[in-house]
């Protein structure tokens, strides 16, 4: 069973999907975060970032809706997202898959729009402009880089990353990987 501090988690998550907020997450809500993605880096992205963005996200979107979409109606409720992330969480094994998973995709969009940029590590105003992606100004963007980074070196390595998102599904109130998602 999810804790309330998990629940809020994972529905600050739902809403950073749910790209037109209708309660609901589609593949469309998935394509719209590429083509936001693209966006924002558009002075660094190669011209077929675009597509490559589009194709890595209908991908996830695969991925997502195969274990969440419990109706198979290629939707997810924010009751099936909870029960997702319920199932996910409730073993070690399964907390670590989905880390090692996202952390991987995650670097592998960057690749996409930064590729001359480093390939080992997050920087600052990269991880900055996805979470500007993601609806949040950047100001707060800002402050919550600056919690992640515990040693200050203005980068979150793919260790580092990992590890913040094992710590965002867990239950610990002061864990730094709570503010992953903003």
């Amino acid at each position: 069973m999810l804790s309330d501090l998990q629940q809020r988690k994972f529905i600050v998550a739902f809403k950073l999907y749910d790209g037109n907020g209708d309660g609901v997450i589609e593949k469309a809500d998935f394509l719209g975060f590429a083509e936001r993605m693209a966006r924002a880096f558009d002075e660094s992205a190669p011209p077929e970032a675009a597509a490559q963005l589009s194709q890595t996200m209908a991908n996830q979107w695969e991925q997502t809706r195969q274990m969440a979409d419990l109706e198979r109606d290629d939707r997810i409720t924010m009751d099936e997202w909870l029960k997702y992330y319920e199932a996910v969480t409730s073993t070690p094994k399964g907390i670590n898959a989905f880390a090692d998973g996202w952390t991987e995709a995650s670097f592998a969009m960057y690749a996409i729009v930064d590729p001359n940029g480093p390939q080992d590590a997050q920087p600052r105003e990269r991880f900055m402009k996805w979470l500007t992606v993601g609806g949040w100004d950047a100001a707060e963007a800002a402050k919550v880089f600056d919690r992640l980074d515990a040693d200050g070196d203005g980068k979150l390595s793919r260790e580092e990353t990992c590890n913040l998102v094992a710590e965002w599904l867990g239950d610990d109130p002061s864990a730094r990987g709570n503010w992953l998602m903003g």
